[in-house]
C-alpha cells in the first residue's frame, strides 16, 4: 500500500462516492510509484460493488485523469490490467 496513493485518492474530486471508494481500493494495491493490478473480483470485494459497476467506475476514473491503464488495457481472465493511480498531479476539479 502507497500512503502516497491513499493520500491522493483521499484529496481527488470524484464525481459519485462509488467512483472515490473504487479509487480507494485502487490506492490499497498501489506501490510507492502509485502502480497496481488488482483483479475487478477483488475490487468488487473490497467495495461491496458488482464487478461490472466497478468497470464502469473504473473507466470513468480513467476519464477523469485519476487513473491511467499502463500494461494490459484489454485485461481478461487471468491477466489483469495494471494502473497507475495518480499521485502527483491529482486533476483540477474544475471549479
Amino acid at each position: 500500500m502507497s500512503l502516497a496513493a491513499t493520500s491522493a485518492a483521499w484529496a481527488a474530486t470524484c464525481a459519485t462516492a462509488p467512483q472515490k471508494l473504487v479509487l480507494l481500493a485502487l490506492a490499497d494495491h498501489a506501490d510507492e510509484s502509485g502502480r497496481c493490478w488488482p483483479a475487478m473480483g477483488r475490487l468488487a470485494e473490497m467495495t461491496g460493488l458488482s464487478a461490472k459497476q466497478v468497470r464502469r467506475h473504473v473507466r470513468a476514473l480513467i476519464e477523469a485523469g485519476h487513473v491511467a491503464v499502463i500494461a494490459n488495457p484489454k485485461g481478461g481472465r487471468g491477466i489483469s490490467t495494471h494502473y497507475r493511480v495518480s499521485i502527483q498531479n491529482p486533476p483540477a476539479d474544475g471549479s
